[in-house]
């Protein structure tokens, strides 16, 4: 139940910013949360939607976006999907040196006021 220190992050984040931009009022926030972060979607936006009340961002929608997974293979540098649960490379079988994409959650933008 990570979700509820994501949510907060992302709260004191933006407001944070937000304040600093001169913004009195957040309206709408866009957020990719990669396949491998093991933050439930649903989850993460009834923390969002209930953490904000009373704050800059009471009322604001959320775009809550799933990102598919990339592994970038270190034998024979394909970028592609990797296959769980130790995460081989769908083309050689060898083990991903890194994950291009889908392991972190992105702040993308927020809209305000």
């Amino acid at each position: 139940m990570h979700e509820l220190s994501v949510a907060e992050s992302i709260i004191e984040t933006v407001t944070r910013d937000a304040t600093e931009r001169g913004f009195g009022k957040v309206n709408r926030l866009s957020i990719t949360i990669g396949e491998l972060s093991m933050v439930n979607v649903d989850t993460l936006a009834f923390a969002l939607e209930h953490l904000t009340k009373d704050t800059i961002l009471e009322g604001a929608s959320f775009n809550l976006e799933r990102e598919e997974a990339r592994g970038r293979c270190r034998t024979c540098g394909e970028d592609r999907k990797p296959t769980p649960p130790f995460f081989l490379c769908p083309v050689c079988g060898k083990g991903l040196a890194s994950f291009s994409r889908g392991d972190g959650i992105h702040l993308d933008y927020y809209e305000g006021e």
